[in-house]
């Protein structure tokens, strides 16, 4: 079975590819596109030169006879890994599909400082993804934020078109930071008034925090139908629920009342994994939940307050303090300084500045952000399609702005709701240490709320549609593994116990292995949260397995 919008594309199959292709969602100047067949339609009406910046997506983009441009949104959300060894290059948004295609004609090699990352805080914050481009597969990269590939059509040879991270967003000479903040909120209003034309549900994941409640005024100043809204919160997350019922109560809308439909699918237990592998694995250890492999046709479009930059990303200090705290949280490990050399790697790789008061706002972006909130394409199946309105390159100005004129970093959140309204600003968070100080309130941008004037887009495709004549890849024929199991944690204990390249790798300890049977015992079922050095060990096994295959293929 197939993993919907999933690829591969290498060097020969450049030859055969006639059209450009789009994986995901984009936004033009005055219009949404969906898909493949959404791209050929756009173009049609449109000059083919256009490649889009905004939006959630993959894309191959035909710019001439002689090139071809390889890239992604301007956030990064989805995901490209590169498989290059000077001569041949293969490139995919799985990773384990990647690594499984190159297996089968390549030898390849454990590059095991991606692997030891992993257990920076077991598998937490800076532990939970990747902590550089490299990943656990020497030769397969994760294509920085700031790259694209251009090819030549001809030859199939591949260059690099790399910019630093402060010239690809660079404030115009003509910048104004209140016509942005008013670009901003009109494009997310007028992404939301489009998609309403499907007349599927609109399902917001309301929290008490900064971000969700931007994208709450953006919906009510879309003008959609009412019978289209709905509001999900988490109501054990009591602070969460509690701000998330006040907001709701301001505009008379329900909470939690959308009935999710009837399964059209059911995912075994193996193909569960399979999911998650051919999606995050190896790149990022939360397991997310899966109701399919493909999109269903009863769909709602689920909205996020997912941002590019994280406004709390000076947390994490400066990056001589977390390179200090990664060979802490890896004094007994092996290859600490390498896995620290990769940090800092990552930080040139982007042309940021080391000391630099924006360098860990970079870092964010060009890694946490992009698995934390990113992988489209694998939260885009099932009953939900992803649609992430504050992903666009008008917040990454904002919040650069702000950051480089010394300001905190609320004040983008402030600035914002006072265009949206007093209402945004108001109403308690989730708790008391989000609250704006009444300085800061009392500076915002805007005295009063202003008119929003959504943006009016044409739609080109469906979300449905799918590229049919790519070769698209496969779950992986390493991962084999089946038992009579419905239950995915058991399912992951059973894979535990056969897993014996890993458990003789040296790459786990004795607390390891300590800390996965507390994991297999607890009765807590998140995948999300309570299995995080299980699935560490379960994914180098994997791994493992795809490496020996191809120094026996």
């Amino acid at each position: 079975m197939s993993l919907s919008n999933t690829f591969i594309l290498s060097k020969s199959d450049i030859n055969n590819l006639q059209n450009s292709k789009l994986y995901g969602y984009a936004i033009f100047e005055d219009s949404v596109v969906f898909g493949t067949d959404g791209l050929h339609k756009f173009y049609a009406d449109n000059n083919k030169a256009l490649k889009p910046e905004n939006g959630r997506f993959a894309g191959f983009f035909i710019e001439n006879e002689k090139h071809l441009t390889i890239k992604t949104d301007i956030t990064g959300q989805e995901l490209i890994y590169v498989y290059d060894n000077g001569h041949d290059w293969l490139i995919s948004n799985s990773f384990f599909q990647l690594a499984d295609k190159v297996a089968e004609l390549y030898t390849i090699e454990l590059y095991e400082p991606a692997i030891v990352s992993f257990h920076i805080k077991n598998g937490r914050q800076l532990g939970e993804q990747l902590i550089s481009h490299k990943t656990p597969i020497h030769n397969i990269r994760l294509l920085p934020l700031t790259w694209e590939i251009r090819v030549d059509r001809y030859t199939g040879e591949i260059e690099y078109v790399k910019e630093d991270f402060f010239s690809k967003y660079c404030i115009p000479e003509d910048f104004s930071y209140e016509d942005e903040i008013l670009n901003f909120i009109q494009q997310g209003a007028g992404l939301i008034s489009a998609i309403s034309n499907f007349s599927v549900p609109l399902v917001l994941d309301l929290s008490g925090g900064y971000d969700s409640r931007i994208v709450l005024g953006m919906m009510e100043s879309s003008n959609i139908p009412s019978s289209l809204k709905f509001i999900k919160s988490i109501e054990h997350q009591k602070g969460d629920f509690r701000s998330a019922t006040a907001l709701c109560e301001i505009f008379k809308l329900p909470i939690n009342t959308y009935i999710y439909p009837q399964k059209e699918q059911y995912l075994s237990s193996s193909d569960y994994l399979r999911t998650y592998f051919s999606g995050s694995g190896g790149s990022y250890l939360p397991i997310n939940h899966y109701s399919g492999s493909e999109l269903f046709k009863n769909f709602h479009f689920r909205l996020t307050g997912y941002q590019p930059t994280g406004w709390d990303a000076a947390i994490m200090g400066t990056p001589e303090k977390l390179a200090k705290s990664i060979l802490f949280n890896m004094e007994d490990r092996p290859h600490k300084e390498a896995v620290k050399e990769d940090f800092l790697e990552t930080l040139r790789i982007l042309g940021v500045d080391s000391g630099g008061e924006a360098a860990m706002a970079a870092y964010y972006c060009a890694l946490r952000s992009r698995f934390h909130y990113g992988r489209s394409s694998f939260k885009t199946i099932g009953h939900s399609y992803l649609v992430t309105p504050l992903m666009s390159k008008s917040f990454f100005l904002l919040d650069i702005h702000n950051r480089r004129n010394g300001f905190p970093p609320q004040k983008i959140f402030v600035d914002i709701y006072s265009a949206l309204g007093k209402w945004a600003s108001e109403t308690p968070f989730e708790h008391e240490g989000k609250q704006f100080t009444p300085d800061l309130i009392h500076k915002a941008i805007f005295s009063s709320a202003k008119k929003i004037n959504p943006n009016v887009f044409k739609i080109y495709g469906h979300p449905h549609d799918r590229v049919t004549d790519t070769k698209e890849s496969q779950f992986s024929t390493i991962l084999d593994f089946d038992s009579a199991t419905e239950n995915v944690k058991a399912e992951m204990a059973h894979l535990y116990k056969s897993s014996f390249r890993a458990r003789s790798s040296g790459l786990f300890n004795s607390n390891d292995f300590k800390l996965i049977e507390a994991e297999i015992n607890d009765t807590n079922k998140s995948l999300t949260h309570s299995v995080r050095k299980l699935t560490h060990f379960v994914t180098t096994d994997a791994i493992l397995r795809i490496i020996e295959k191809s120094k026996h293929r």
